[in-house]
């Protein structure tokens, strides 16, 4: 772990909703050795790493949700979840989380 002067480190942020449903995706895939299942979560892991994640140091960035929820329909729609993890990653959408 990299240590700053403060004896404190970063941490890298994600989008809550969005990460734990890939992270409860995974667990399920896991339990059922799905394998394809496993590599969508991991691909949309990298996704959010490369495009939604936060180096945070304490301050609060936010990513602006309209834009994240844009960016994260076109991923699924791009790369759409194998039918076994669809229920846990595609909900219903809720009021001002529609684009």
């Amino acid at each position: 772990m990299e240590l700053n002067s403060d004896k404190m480190t970063g941490l890298l942020c994600f989008p809550v909703k969005e990460a734990e449903k890939i992270i409860e995706a995974m667990k399920q895939a896991e339990a059922a050795a799905d394998l394809k299942a496993l590599q969508w979560c991991v691909r949309q892991f990298l996704w959010l790493t490369d495009n939604a994640a936060d180096h945070s140091t304490g301050d609060d960035e936010l990513y602006p949700a309209h834009i994240f929820n844009r960016d994260w329909d076109k991923q699924l729609k791009a790369d759409p979840p194998p039918e076994s993890v669809k229920g846990i990653i595609q909900d219903e959408p809720e009021g001002d989380d529609v684009v």
